[in-house]
């Protein structure tokens, strides 16, 4: 598992960079959707490295806490994907949380 935090932080480092680069202004958000789920690789410390790049985290889960998880908010029964009446919850929340 460090091995490969460490390539992924490698490669966050390099996206980062290159936005830089393309785009000044822009401002690079890492979000998660599942932050329990993955709650073994986004530790505490994980997070503050990734913020410590310049980096905005955000869980979604954090906002809505096990909400988004309903079957409304799913595409289907079967795909746990967030479908468009999810994405109506979120993206006012994200353009919130980073004062867009």
């Amino acid at each position: 598992d460090e091995q490969k935090f460490n390539l992924f932080m490698q490669y966050l480092r390099e996206i980062n960079e290159n936005i830089k680069i393309k785009y000044p202004k822009a401002k690079f958000v890492f979000i998660i959707y599942n932050k329990s789920q993955c709650s073994d690789l986004f530790t505490d410390d994980r997070i503050r490295q990734i913020k410590d790049l310049g980096i905005d985290f955000i869980s979604l889960e954090d906002i809505f806490g096990d909400k988004l998880y309903s079957k409304e908010f799913c595409i289907n029964e079967t795909d746990a994907h967030p479908s468009y009446y999810a994405w109506n919850q979120i993206v006012p929340e994200l353009v919130k949380a980073e004062k867009m």
